[in-house]
């Protein structure tokens, strides 16, 4: 198991089901190049998904098949990460 994939593992474990390039790269002091090649191959086995250049979801297994958790658990996550002021009306 690599560096990312237990970041990805801790991640969860703390309630976050998202993460920044930023902050993985700093936790796991890995290169752009080294972070780049591991999210892509676990892209690839389907646990991340990238919403936005930067941002990532974990994909847990039952948010596998439909691509994506759903938004209600990382819209605002997101919206925080790109520091844009929104506001969901009914």
């Amino acid at each position: 198991m690599g560096a990312l994939d237990r970041y990805l593992d801790e991640q969860l474990s703390r309630g976050r089901a998202y993460f920044s390039r930023e902050d993985a790269m700093q936790a796991l002091g890995l290169s752009p190049a080294a972070f780049s090649a591991a999210a892509t191959r676990l892209a690839k086995k389907s646990r991340l998904a990238s919403p936005r250049r930067g941002f990532f979801l974990i994909l847990r297994p039952e948010d596998r098949t439909a691509g994506a958790p759903d938004p209600v658990r990382w819209i605002d996550p997101l919206m925080q990460y790109l520091v844009i002021d929104y506001l969901l009306s009914s």
